[in-house]
């Protein structure tokens, strides 16, 4: 009995659409299945967008809030696994746009005592930058790494 009311009997698509109806009219533990039930697949494909797992959790998070939030808008035509990774889709850019200005390269410059060679260099974030400079900035000649200006 418990198996049926849990829809376990069922094919997925039968025991989502009964949770979803269920979640609609404000029954949490139906989203709660829902979340359950999808929620190592959206982990996984959010991997595409960051393998620090914190990170991972966070955007597999938002994926299940901003399913929650439109699903008055979930129409059925195609199963709920599809409806969900595009909004993970969406939201795995929406991550990778907003933190495209955190990894912005920060310029530099690596001048060679002793010859006429001025390098460029670039950074992918703060912390690489920090690191670098922290380094060529400990050379005995202090001239090696000046900020770009």
């Amino acid at each position: 009995m418990t198996q049926a009311l849990e829809g376990k009997d069922d094919n997925p698509n039968q025991c989502d659409q009964r949770d979803i109806a269920a979640a609609l009219n404000g029954d949490s533990e139906s989203y709660r299945r829902l979340v359950l039930r999808y929620q190592p697949e959206i982990a996984q494909q959010m991997l595409r967008f960051s393998r620090n797992a914190g990170v991972r959790e966070e955007l597999v998070h938002d994926v299940f809030v901003e399913a929650y939030l439109s699903l008055p808008g979930y129409k059925g035509k195609s199963p709920w696994l599809h409806w969900l990774r595009t909004i993970a889709v969406r939201v795995g850019y929406k991550h990778w746009t907003n933190n495209k200005t955190k990894n912005t390269a920060i310029p530099g410059r690596l001048i060679i005592p002793g010859e006429n060679a001025v390098f460029g260099l670039s950074f992918r974030n703060d912390s690489c930058h920090d690191s670098c400079l922290g380094c060529l900035t400990s050379h005995p000649d202090k001239r090696i790494c000046q900020p770009w200006t």
